[in-house]
């Protein structure tokens, strides 16, 4: 299972991402800091797993808010290149319909 924290930091957006290993019984923290890279929409963030480097975009991947539940209960993230994507969600299930 695997689970993300956001924390606001001033002008940056903390992610802390935990993944529960099943067979070993470990969990796996990984941070990442990121800034809203789009102030109009607040959707288009610049996210990098190596703060020290944050301010260089060689090292910041661009993250897109594509769609956001009004109740903020799940929403759907993705790259420009389409290659990633991503569901999150408050509930370790999504409706069938919602998924739609």
């Amino acid at each position: 299972s695997a689970k993300i924290t956001y924390k606001m930091k001033k002008k940056d957006i903390e992610m802390i991402h935990a993944c529960h290993e099943k067979e070993s019984g470990k969990t796996l923290h990984v941070t990442g800091l990121g800034e809203v890279a789009d102030t109009k929409t607040n959707a288009k963030w610049k996210v990098s797993y190596l703060p020290v480097f944050k301010n260089w975009h060689l090292f910041a991947a661009s993250i897109w808010i594509i769609v956001l539940d009004p109740g903020y209960q799940y929403a759907i993230l993705g790259h420009p290149t389409r290659k990633h994507l991503w569901l999150l969600s408050r509930t370790p299930e999504v409706s069938p319909e919602k998924y739609e």
